[in-house]
């Protein structure tokens, strides 16, 4: 059942962030868990719906993860300003990283 699914994607993405967090205390290294519970989010959502992981736990370098990311970035940005639309028309800031970001996830979602 679809029930059982998401119980057992978010357990076993779960089981990865207890990986991360243990070898982080055991070498002492500071963790930013914001950055973790994201990746830990797009992984299980990424998989409950695409049916395909992204990984990020894994490797936090996964273009997807850091595409998604600058977007959600950008599109709170466009709350405070007042001229991103004029930005988007020119292609500039962050506007113009947004279009690369959103064809990185676009192709993601055409491959799979």
């Amino acid at each position: 059942s679809f029930r059982n699914h998401m119980t057992e994607v978010f357990n076993r993405n779960g089981l990865e962030v207890v990986k991360l967090l243990d070898a982080a205390a055991r070498s002492g290294e500071v963790v930013d868990l914001q950055a973790i519970f994201f990746r830990f989010t797009l992984d299980s959502v990424g998989e409950i719906s695409f049916g395909s992981n992204i990984n990020s736990l894994k490797d936090p370098s996964v273009p997807f993860s850091n595409a998604f990311d600058h977007a959600q970035a950008v599109a709170e940005k466009r709350f405070w300003d007042p001229l991103w639309k004029i930005k988007r028309a020119f292609n500039m800031g962050g506007e113009k990283a947004l279009k690369a970001s959103v064809k990185i996830m676009n192709d993601f979602s055409a491959d799979i």
